[in-house]
């Protein structure tokens, strides 16, 4: 009889073209971890880079049958100011898993990390009750939702984030269809002036899109029309309704459709 489960953990980014030959790395640690089973899990998320990291987004995906997602903290690594966003199922493509759990963690534009190993995030699991349960922990691969952003608003993303250097672009790959909305971001994130937001809605309706100061005040309508399924972008230019500049810092923009509503996080830098 077995008495506990090893969970291998599989390592996959990608970088994009305009940062070929820059250095950073990200890996989960431990790569292969035995426990009981029901036992609760930690997962550390660690990046290394020689840049000014002033952003780290990135999704695990994982099978339900041999653990259960619990949570997502800061790591020790990034500034205590930084602010953590947790989603889960925002998409799956990796064949075999049909949870995922994305994270993203973003600075006020201000504040920065570099160095090796640093510790970005702690993701907590709860192990399946059954005996030789196997569950992989992979990223998912696609630049959508796996890369990081430097302070210089470069953006690292790809399928080899490994042992350090970075040099194969990637495509990016729809996520499958969950609920109303299939797709929610903005590029680049952060940025300044100006950002695109891309959302992927999966059928024809009312959509809304406002940002919002983070005190919750509301400083830009952007969208408020039936748009038909399928993907989107709308521009933001940093400016409130009055057209008026906005300052540096964490703002929200917020997406409503089909009664239900969604939310992320992006900085303006200055």
């Amino acid at each position: 009889m077995c008495r506990k489960q090893a969970i291998p953990f599989l390592m996959t980014l990608c970088i994009g073209t305009a940062a070929w030959g820059l250095e950073a790395s990200m890996k989960i640690m431990p790569a292969t971890l035995e426990a009981p089973p029901s036992s609760l899990v930690n997962v550390d998320a660690l990046v290394s880079s020689p840049e000014q990291i002033a952003a780290v987004t990135f999704t695990v995906e994982y099978n339900s049958a041999g653990a259960t997602f619990v949570s997502a903290t800061k790591g020790n690594g990034v500034p205590p100011s930084w602010s953590i966003d947790v989603y889960q199922n925002v998409g799956n493509e990796i064949p075999g898993m049909d949870r995922s759990v994305y994270v993203q963690l973003i600075g006020s534009g201000v504040n920065w990390f570099t160095g090796t190993d640093k510790q970005v995030a702690v993701l907590r699991f709860q192990l399946a009750s059954t005996d030789c349960k196997q569950t992989a922990l992979s990223f998912t691969t696609h630049c959508d939702y796996t890369y990081l952003s430097t302070l210089q608003l470069i953006t690292i993303c790809g399928p080899s984030l490994l042992n350090g250097r970075l040099n194969t672009p990637c495509a990016s790959d729809a996520p499958s269809p969950r609920g109303a909305l299939r797709e929610l971001r903005n590029v680049p994130n952060p940025f300044n002036p100006s950002t695109t937001i891309l959302f992927e809605v999966a059928s024809g309706g009312l959509v809304q899109l406002r940002v919002f100061d983070i005190s919750g005040r509301m400083v830009r309508h952007l969208l408020d029309a039936d748009m038909p399924s399928g993907r989107h972008e709308v521009h933001w230019n940093g400016r409130d309704d009055a057209g008026k500049t906005l300052p540096g810092g964490v703002y929200l923009y917020q997406l409503a459709t089909q009664g239900e509503t969604f939310a992320r996080r992006t900085v303006l830098l200055k």
